[in-house]
């Protein structure tokens, strides 16, 4: 606006015609040299500036990672900041612009990362697990079989023969009804 109204003021000032298209030309000018995208762009690479200094404030702040796990987060907040920055130069329009700022915060905020000790103790449990499940039923150390007729096991036995007898009745009487409307 501000362009605009000094080449306006110019314009009324001038006395000939030539000075007339001289400051109008002047004017279109300086009008055309102010790019409304490189003002987009440049606020959306602050913003991801922004988000790239709170994410790493963020992991800087955590106790619970060690200094070499925080450099590598940090150092994945930053090749996100920079694809991110990537994506908005080659943006065309402010709409790109847009989905480019908000597509990397969205990448910068999602970096969380994982501590050594958990991926230790996840590793440890696992297996744990995997021994565990391997072992097989019939050990020759003990020379014992399983316990298969144990009472829990043969009232689950009973309860399920009598399920699936339901189950049969159910289905024969649904059957008998089908026959008997046809």
């Amino acid at each position: 606006d501000a362009e605009a109204n000094k080449a306006k003021a110019a314009i009324d000032a001038a006395k000939t015609s030539e000075e007339v298209q001289t400051a109008a030309t002047v004017g279109i000018t300086a009008i055309q040299a102010i790019n409304p995208e490189a003002i987009a762009k440049s606020a959306a690479k602050d913003a991801i500036d922004k988000a790239a200094a709170a994410k790493k404030a963020a992991i800087d702040a955590r106790n619970d990672l060690t200094q070499e796990e925080k450099d590598a987060a940090k150092s994945l907040v930053d090749a996100e900041a920079n694809k991110a920055k990537a994506a908005i130069d080659a943006a065309k329009t402010s709409e790109e612009v847009q989905t480019a700022t908000t597509a990397g915060i969205t990448a910068i905020n999602a970096i969380n990362p994982e501590t050594a000790q958990k991926e230790k103790n996840s590793k440890s449990a696992n297996a744990d697990h995997m021994k565990e499940s391997m072992k097989p039923v019939y050990t020759a150390d003990t020379g014992q079989l399983p316990n298969t007729g144990e009472e829990s096991s043969m009232a689950a036995t009973a309860a399920g023969v009598a399920l699936l007898g339901l189950l049969t009745g159910v289905a024969t009487k649904r059957r008998k009804r089908k026959e008997d409307e046809i």
